[in-house]
């Protein structure tokens, strides 16, 4: 198993990024809502060091699971986001969603970067 735990300058919560192998690595989390042997990926509102925060877990058993899709960190990323959003209490508006597009953004690369190594947020963007 292995985690990050991360402040969120938009937020008084933590962000954390939680990977195993097998459920009986997230005991000393407690998490309420994840399943053993069940749970392939979630977004679980949780309590650390006294804040409200958001963990994405998720599982990558591979004889359990198939392996995790760009778009089932995404799923899992859409949850975060509305926890956060929810956690300070900001609507998310229909007609200007660039609130949600960013911080979606924002937590797709860094799930990427702790789970394959790359380094999205610090690298420069360049246009040809």
């Amino acid at each position: 198993m292995r985690y990050q735990i991360k402040k969120l300058p938009i937020y008084p919560g933590y962000f954390g990024i939680v990977e195993a192998e097998h459920w009986d690595q997230l005991k000393k989390f407690e998490f309420k809502d994840v399943v053993p042997g069940e749970t392939f990926a979630s977004a679980v509102d949780w309590k650390y060091k006294g804040f409200k925060c958001v963990f994405l877990v998720f599982n990558t058993d591979k004889d359990l699971f198939k392996p995790l899709s760009p778009g089932d960190i995404n799923h899992e990323v859409v949850h975060a986001c509305h926890i956060i959003f929810g956690h300070i209490e900001y609507i998310v508006d229909n007609n200007n969603d660039e609130s949600m597009a960013y911080l979606a953004g924002w937590l797709t690369d860094e799930v990427h970067n702790f789970l394959y190594g790359t380094n999205y947020n610090n690298q420069k963007q360049i246009l040809k």
